[in-house]
């Protein structure tokens, strides 16, 4: 079963964890019938362009594990609202984190 986590029922919609050569994104996504479909977009070819002919996943840029982790922690700290969360204890090195 994909990693997926369903943000709206109704139009049975959420986010993916999609993992691409050893490396992760969170991808919009829709689950049918058990199966989990992801979103597709054409990129913009930039400035008045129009959109590239090629397809991708839409969601976040590549990223490592630890990176992916890193994030989750910093929403979860961005949304709580009572203060609770104290944030990361490990000793990271800030480079890796995706922003």
């Amino acid at each position: 079963m994909p990693k997926f986590f369903m943000i709206n029922d109704q139009y049975n919609e959420g986010i993916q964890i999609n993992e691409y050569n050893g490396q992760f994104s969170l991808v919009t996504a829709q689950m049918n019938d058990g199966t989990v479909y992801p979103k597709w977009v054409h990129p913009s070819g930039g400035k008045g362009k129009p959109p590239n002919d090629k397809v991708i996943p839409m969601g976040s840029p590549r990223m490592e594990r630890n990176q992916l982790i890193e994030l989750a922690k910093w929403i979860l700290a961005e949304m709580d609202e009572e203060g609770s969360y104290q944030g990361p204890t490990d000793d990271r090195d800030d480079d890796t984190i995706p922003f």
